[in-house]
């Protein structure tokens, strides 16, 4: 057997090696290992089990496959199996195997459970290193996770790394911060780390209004930290190891070359210790092409000689397990006379492949699939590239932003935030420091008097008083933009009708918007011509006033039936998640006339998201022409 790494992970290549000893106790072949500490070794470590004529060879991970791969060719007398293969051949030596694991069926089953468990609403994910096998597991998780609660958060990292310990321990305090409670790693020794973190959090924080779990893979994880341990997404790779050298004994080792195991025959789970699985879990079931697993009815709801006041933690303290989660899932549902209700099929199943596409290798409601039409735009394709593209540490202080500032990382801001790294190269970030640089000069209260020029120059370069009869300010704020827009227009056309529409998702800051007032040394020059002098202070005139039509909206479900000559979203796009920064793009580019202007955050590039876009050459504003076909 070759494995990338240590043996004794506690994870997944301990499993394979426990499968290994179990047939050489039993004396159905002599075992042994080796590890090997990268792809420079893999080679050497399959040609020494060929100078041995060895039988079997186990390639134990998707890293090693390509080197079992090519050993089988160069030996084609041994037989060569590859745990968690991935990759399609067009050619296939008669003694290569690939062992793949529906370890998707089993993440969703984890993601079920975890979403129903959080009090926070945000849950978790570590993955080691991208890739086909390890994306099963991210998925699978989310799928899970969705199907239970669409609105869930979930939180993910990858570490770049199966072995590196500090890391997975950073990540994991790093999510903690950010207010996950149930982290799931498929990151080997990596996720130990991570584990580490979640109980040393629970030690310190026994006053926190909620508690915190991990979730483990591969092998049981319980007794790592059984308080902490909330279940294991288990792949029976021992199991695996084992059967193979059995069948290679009995001389019935089998004939597909492809060897799938899933939910359905055992070889992937949810593990048993704390109580979760095999109390609660009683077989799986197949129908019309979905697969079902059904819950233990009588195990999961509190028997009638309970009272059915009893909290979970108090079930839990009773069968001494903290564990009991699926008890807590569905205790909902006990009825109030105690008897066992009738459930409704939609409420037994966890519907673990219903949504799997395989065409795909997605499950169907994880947000983050490409769009199927594609055509003009690199959007989610860029976004979903951008993960590989940034190093480690910048992914970490993304994740902080976007958990402590709500500023999602896309490339419509990228250049800018790579910009910033001097800011936590040398120190711990501090999100607040980092963001502040993020907002435009020209955004937020009433512009300044260069800025306020250059504005009304732009309007007269670019724009004709009859595309200004609609203008669109996109997240107005508390209004002080929208009158700045309005006063622009009317300094460089004059007394011309026109109508600012002014949206924003904060009612209290639409309801104050018509009383706003200044005092005489906070307003900038230009503006007061446009002004009046009340017992409030300054106000804009009932000309400006009734030229802006404010409105509680929310800008990503925009009435899509208007058109603008002039759409301002000033450092609003970075603060959507990326599939909204997408989808409000798409709208602003329908919404706009062909010969309008579009401004956004001066840090802010749009033609970095979507193609349609041009910029125009400003100093000081960034400005985009939709592109002519």
């Amino acid at each position: 057997m070759v494995i990338d790494g240590p043996v004794l992970d506690g994870s997944f290549n301990e499993s394979a090696w426990k499968g290994l000893q179990k047939a050489g106790e039993e004396e159905l072949a002599q075992v042994t290992y080796r590890e090997t500490k990268g792809p420079s070794e893999y080679q050497s470590a399959f040609e020494a089990y060929a100078q041995q004529k060895a039988s079997l060879v186990y390639g134990v991970g998707f890293r090693l496959e390509e080197a079992t791969y090519q050993s089988a060719c160069e030996n084609p007398s041994i037989l060569h199996v590859s745990i968690d293969g991935t990759q399609e051949y067009s050619k296939i030596p008669s003694n290569f195997f690939v062992a793949s694991f529906g370890v998707e069926q089993a993440s969703f089953l984890a993601g079920y459970l975890a979403a129903h468990m959080s009090q926070t609403g945000k849950i978790g994910f570590l993955g080691g290193i991208e890739g086909q096998i390890i994306d099963l597991f991210d998925y699978g998780y989310e799928a899970g996770a969705r199907y239970a609660k669409p609105d869930i958060t979930v939180v993910k990292h990858y570490a770049q790394s199966f072995t590196d310990v500090a890391k997975g321990r950073s990540i994991g305090e790093l999510m903690l911060r950010q207010g996950v409670d149930i982290i799931f790693h498929a990151a080997s020794a990596c996720g130990n780390g991570m584990i580490e973190a979640v109980r040393e959090y629970h030690l310190n924080h026994k006053e926190n209004s909620y508690p915190v779990w991990a979730i483990g893979v591969d092998e049981d994880q319980y007794e790592l930290a059984p308080e902490i341990m909330l279940t294991s997404v288990v792949k029976r790779v021992d199991r695996v190891v084992y059967a193979l050298i059995k069948d290679l004994y009995e001389k019935n080792f089998p004939q597909e070359h492809h060897l799938n195991y899933g939910l359905k025959n055992n070889y992937v789970d949810l593990a048993s210790s704390g109580d979760i699985n095999i109390k609660y879990l009683d077989g799986v079931i197949e129908e019309n092409g979905h697969l079902y697993v059904i819950l233990n009815v009588d195990e999961i709801f509190l028997s009638h000689d309970k009272k059915v006041e009893q909290s979970y933690e108090e079930v839990c303290l009773e069968s001494g397990s903290q564990v009991s989660a699926l008890e807590s899932v569905l205790n909902s549902a006990v009825s109030a006379s105690g008897e066992t209700p009738a459930i409704e099929l939609e409420q037994v199943q966890v519907a673990a492949l219903a949504n799997w596409n395989k065409e795909e290798d997605k499950f169907f409601c994880v947000k983050e699939q490409k769009e199927a039409s594609g055509t003009t735009t690199r959007m989610l394709d860029l976004v979903m590239s951008l993960d590989r593209s940034i190093g480690e540490q910048e992914k970490l202080v993304a994740s902080q932003l976007e958990a402590e500032e709500n500023f999602h990382l896309s490339p419509l801001n990228t250049n800018w935030f790579l910009k910033q790294k001097s800011l936590w190269q040398k120190e711990v970030p501090n999100s607040k420091v980092i963001i502040k640089n993020f907002y435009s000069p020209y955004s937020c209260f009433l512009w300044s008097d260069d800025y306020f020029r250059e504005l009304v120059e732009v309007l007269k370069d670019y724009l004709s008083a009859d595309l200004l009869k609609s203008v669109l300010v996109a997240g107005c704020g508390e209004g002080h933009e929208a009158y700045v827009i309005a006063s622009a227009i009317r300094k460089a056309f004059g007394d011309i009708r026109y109508k600012v529409w002014a949206l924003d998702n904060n009612l209290n800051h639409i309801m104050n918007t018509q009383s706003l007032a200044y005092q005489v040394k906070e307003v900038p020059g230009s503006y007061l011509e446009f002004m009046l002098n009340t017992s409030n202070g300054l106000q804009f005139d009932s000309q400006i006033k009734e030229s802006v039509l404010f409105e509680f909206s929310d800008v990503t479900q925009m009435d899509s039936e208007r058109t603008y000559g002039l759409i301002i979203a000033c450092d609003l796009l970075s603060f959507l998640s990326s599939e909204e920064q997408v989808g409000v793009l798409k709208s602003f580019f329908s919404q706009l006339d062909d010969k309008g202007l579009l401004i956004v955050g001066y840090n802010e590039e749009v033609d970095r998201l979507l193609e349609n876009w041009s910029e125009l050459t400003n100093d000081k504003f960034k400005i985009y022409k939709k592109q002519s076909n």
